[in-house]
């Protein structure tokens, strides 16, 4: 009975809260395109990106989410050209959305500085099953009224824009983006739910510490994001060793500064680990939850693999991938 009375309390959390939100990303510092079309084309001539996040796997309600994306660099044009796939299936009801999108960026040089304007369409397939693992009030609650109890699939489908735009040096970048610029009505029910708009801002450095035995490199990276009522607000850090394939990390995940709703603004402390052989970086991490979830998660697993090729041209190299091996084509010939 109490198992039952949880799940129906988490189903009424998914669909109030969560379900109106964006996935959350630990390594959102490698799906580049998902954080800001402007990243799009970042690249020597192509890159390949991978994701695979299982998040809440104690939970019957966990949250699978899969990215596939590519893109290219198309320099003589100044521009980048992306496409990318994407699977997300959230809660007991499997509400799942997929989406294909198609990604275009420009960038100008600016003396030592480059700034990348970035557009991004999605068609998006939205859909749930109530017929499957669902508990209604009237199943478990006594002399309660009856409900609508669905036995069969909802979907909609719509289209979505984004735009965003960063700019970036050797060392340092900073970028925004907005995503969800048309709010589209997401419901699979009949009624009208706006996707509400995401408004994020990033920044973040490539720090190269010399060392004789190695240079070190320290790439921090701050994500702010809010979307409806809801902010979130990520801090990341990689570090790795000149010639060294093995990249470790830390990522928060949180808003201290507000006062905390029962630890719901205290999400997660993750471990990263990476490793990077030439042009191929794979990389996984684990969120330990903090919140009052705590208990019941089971953390969440992510991981990584991205593949770039083709050498940098100065005016597209940016700061935000690890350019730590003399074999890597991240340096330019």
């Amino acid at each position: 009975m109490l198992k039952k009375l949880f799940l129906l309390f988490f189903f009424a959390l998914t669909i109030g809260e969560i379900f109106a939100q964006d996935p959350q990303i630990t390594q959102f510092d490698q799906s580049v395109m998902y954080l800001n079309p402007a990243f799009t084309g970042t690249t020597g001539k192509f890159r390949y990106h991978g994701l695979q996040r299982l998040q809440w796997l104690a939970i019957d309600s966990y949250y699978n989410t899969t990215i596939a994306s590519f893109d290219f660099n198309a320099q003589k044009l100044r521009s980048g050209f992306g496409l990318s796939l994407m699977y997300d299936q959230a809660g007991s009801a499997n509400i799942n959305a997929s989406n294909i999108g198609g990604y275009y960026s420009f960038f100008v040089p600016i003396r030592t500085w480059v700034l990348r304007l970035g557009l991004q369409a999605n068609y998006v397939s939205r859909g749930a099953d109530f017929s499957n693992k669902l508990v209604f009030p009237s199943q478990v609650l006594q002399n309660s009224a009856p409900v609508w109890e669905g036995k069969n699939g909802q979907s909609t489908s719509f289209w979505d824009f984004s735009t965003g735009l960063v700019i970036y040096n050797r060392n340092f970048w900073f970028g925004a983006s907005l995503h969800h610029l048309s709010q589209p009505n997401q419901s699979i029910i009949g009624s009208s739910s706006a996707l509400a708009m995401k408004i994020s801002a990033h920044v973040g450095a490539n720090i190269e510490i010399k060392r004789s035995q190695g240079n070190l490199y320290i790439l921090p990276s701050v994500l702010f994001k809010q979307q409806g009522a809801m902010s979130q607000l990520d801090i990341s850090t990689r570090f790795g060793i000149e010639n060294f394939p093995i990249i470790f990390g830390v990522s928060y995940r949180g808003l201290p500064i507000l006062p905390s709703l029962k630890g719901l603004n205290q999400d997660a402390l993750a471990g990263i680990v990476g490793f990077q052989m030439g042009n191929l970086y794979m990389g996984y991490s684990y969120d330990f939850t903090i919140s009052s979830l705590a208990p019941y998660s089971g953390g969440s697993h992510e991981i990584t693999i991205t593949y770039q090729h083709g050498s940098y041209p100065e005016d597209v190299i940016c700061p935000l991938f690890f350019k730590g091996r003399k074999s890597h084509n991240f340096r330019r010939n």
